[in-house]
């Protein structure tokens, strides 16, 4: 499930003491969640695929081709900006102390806008817990370089396996 209303203040992250401390998060008041489809899963899947593999213009195919709706006139004009945006994020290695993955995914949805690509709203709730989480993991680890820490789970079977059981 996807938290509805995630904010700071419903994250309680909890460090054990000692040499090597243990650190889990608790997701509090998850009283407005949604649930990704199958097809939402499939989609976003292979969207953040493209993007681990550096191939942003194949990101910005799929997000027009997932878009259950979409009036984009220059398709082509589209897919070069998430193209440019992906590899300027690339540029900064992806570890939570460099990029900022909320000023990130504005820019996409800026783009998607301006092109009149629709954003599906379980994408929108989605991208919008990554945006929170962000900060939190800023605070945990600022050296943690995100995509390659997603990439297991986005691109080997493992990652797979995980995707058929949710």
């Amino acid at each position: 499930f996807i938290h509805g209303d995630l904010h700071p203040g419903n994250i309680l992250v909890n460090i054990s003491p000692g040499g090597d401390p243990v650190v889990s998060m608790t997701m509090l008041d998850a009283g407005i969640t949604t649930e990704l489809t199958e097809r939402d899963r499939r989609n976003f899947r292979a969207l953040f695929s493209a993007i681990v593999q550096g191939n942003g213009e194949e990101a910005g195919r799929l997000m027009i081709s997932h878009a259950r709706a979409h009036e984009c006139k220059d398709p082509d004009a589209f897919c070069a900006a998430i193209g440019a945006l992906v590899d300027q994020a690339l540029t900064t290695n992806l570890s939570l102390g460099k990029i900022q993955a909320g000023k990130i995914l504005a820019e996409a949805f800026a783009l998607a806008c301006i092109h009149r690509v629709k954003i599906e709203s379980n994408f929108a709730s989605v991208c919008i817990a990554i945006m929170v989480l962000e900060g939190v993991g800023r605070n945990l680890d600022p050296n943690l370089n995100v995509l390659r820490a997603a990439a297991p789970i986005l691109l080997t079977p493992v990652g797979r396996a995980i995707e058929s059981r949710a």
